[in-house]
């Protein structure tokens, strides 16, 4: 997963997002919704 360079998350933010995700219990778009940043700024 990328994450768009420009997405306004803290560093522990990126680092939280990378550990959700990497338990393959979080998909991408609830990953965003959490976040409260746009899909697309994850997925570029």
């Amino acid at each position: 997963m990328n994450i768009h360079k420009r997405t306004r998350l803290t560093l522990l933010d990126r680092e939280e997002i990378w550990r959700l995700y990497g338990t393959r219990d979080w998909t991408v778009v609830a990953l965003a919704q959490k976040f409260r940043v746009s899909v697309l700024r994850f997925i570029r």
